[in-house]
């Protein structure tokens, strides 16, 4: 019998491995591989929308600093990871990479211009690429209102909402307006933040829900497709609108009045593969017509698109018909292309060698909208 695979969907994994070996380390392909699809979301961002990027499972990668280039503001960025190490580790090189010499925080332009002379020998094992990573681009997404000043307008959101209440199975529309976002304006650096994406409280303690314009990730979906199925309560505290379910308004009636009561007896559990929940969950957290870039060695890695829906589907129907929120209808993918891995072994170069590659995969947010029970 060969050995157990690692246990990549276990934070002690993910803490143990990053403590070991703090260096940076990029999965599958470099930094950049993504940035035509970055590009791409960023300009098709409303001009009255300032972009913000949810960075999902980014470990010690160099892409956290390379998507500084694509923002005005490095608030714009948040990154998040299962692993409370990787993101000490995350928090502590943007310190040391973006710090001026009297200790205040850099502006994102004069932090682009400081890595270029950065002594590597002073970071904790910041590799030469991150000098091209965060300084090889101007910002592709600065936007300008018809005055001529920066459009700095922030998301709507739900602002510190715990996720672990039932809110008297009050049913909120996420991102209603007038709600405000937490997002810091004109910080020096980005957002980073230990994030289990698979648990609804843990994700909504952090994230403000209707708030992202862009989902980026390296193989966070492989590493999160590791773990058993997961077992999720009905009724779920997400769903999808109805006509016979209104979304909270100021000029609504109690919302008490209109919902039955839901005790602990009436619940019944469902087991779901992990990507299924996930892209529940980040539904929740973006505006309508988003992009979720994801690089994958996977040719087939979500099971709510084909061709496993050719095969069953990726929720239980009786889930369904509680309203858990079907991917498939939150979801569309709008594109799926092949990339060749790079050569690293100088042994293969001048031979023929297997051809590898890795997938890209863009998945567009639908208008299908997600409510809070």
């Amino acid at each position: 019998m060969g050995p157990s695979p690692p246990p990549f969907s276990s934070s002690k994994y993910w803490d143990s491995r990053f403590h070991s070996n703090p260096s940076a380390f990029d999965w599958l392909q470099p930094a950049s591989i993504l940035d035509p699809h970055i590009t791409a979301a960023l300009r098709d961002t409303s001009e009255k929308t300032t972009p913000n990027i949810l960075h999902i499972g980014c470990g010690t990668s160099l892409l956290s600093y390379h998507l500084r280039a694509h923002v005005d503001e490095p608030s714009q960025i948040h990154n998040v990871d299962f692993s409370k190490e990787a993101i000490d580790l995350g928090n502590l090189r943007e310190a040391e990479i973006f710090q001026k010499p009297n200790g205040e925080g850099e502006s994102n332009d004069q932090g682009k211009k400081s890595a270029e002379s950065v002594d590597s020998s002073r970071i904790l094992s910041i590799p030469d690429e991150v000098q091209t990573c965060v300084s090889g681009r101007n910002a592709v997404n600065r936007r300008t209102d018809t005055n001529g000043q920066n459009d700095t307008k922030t998301h709507n959101g739900i602002k510190g909402h715990s996720g672990t209440k039932s809110h008297n199975n009050t049913i909120i529309a996420l991102g209603d307006p007038g709600l405000t976002c937490h997002t810091p304006a004109h910080s020096t650096h980005m957002r980073w933040d230990t994030v289990d994406l698979l648990s609804l409280p843990s994700l909504l303690r952090i994230c403000d829900p209707a708030s992202y314009t862009l989902i980026v990730e390296k193989s966070c979906s492989d590493a999160i497709a590791c773990a058993e199925d997961i077992p999720v309560s009905s009724p779920y505290p997400l769903s999808i609108r109805h006509t016979s379910s209104p979304s909270l308004s100021t000029s609504s009636p109690s919302p008490s009045a209109r919902l039955p009561s839901l005790s602990p007896s009436s619940q019944s559990f469902y087991h779901i593969h992990p990507l299924t929940l996930l892209a529940v969950h980040l539904a929740a957290l973006v505006v309508p017509h988003a992009r979720w870039v994801c690089l994958s060695y996977s040719s087939a890695r979500f099971p709510f698109l084909p061709p496993y829906t050719d095969v069953e589907p990726a929720v239980p129907p009786e889930l369904l018909d509680q309203g858990f929120p079907d991917p498939a209808t939150l979801w569309r993918l709008a594109r799926h292309e092949e990339v060749e891995a790079p050569l690293e072994d100088e042994a293969w170069k001048g031979v023929h060698r297997p051809r590898v590659v890795h997938w890209v995969y863009v998945l567009e947010r639908t208008s299908v909208e997600v409510l809070m029970r």
